[in-house]
């Protein structure tokens, strides 16, 4: 993998350092960044902040599965796909 770090927002909504693969940087325009477990968490809270209904639950249900099965070690950290479904750009 071609990797480097980046810091990384959700509609400047959402602020991350994140490490990102050049083979794969984007997703219909967007990036496709990988988030720490502890950046995941706070990617998690304000998903739920800022959902109703049943997106709490889709929110807790994706975070269970990224967590789940997403992951890769760089640098001694394990990091999280959190790419191909929301519209991340670099900051």
């Amino acid at each position: 993998m071609n990797l480097i770090e980046k810091e990384v927002t959700l509609e400047n909504d959402f602020d991350s350092n994140a490490i990102v693969n050049l083979a794969n940087e984007h997703w219909n325009g967007w990036v496709n960044p990988y988030l720490t477990l502890e950046d995941s968490r706070r990617f998690l809270d304000y998903r739920v902040k800022n959902s109703e209904g049943e997106e709490v639950e889709e929110a807790k249900e994706e975070f269970k599965e990224i967590t789940k099965k997403h992951s890769f070690i760089f640098n001694k950290t394990k990091y999280y796909y959190w790419g191909g479904c929301f519209i991340w750009s670099y900051k």
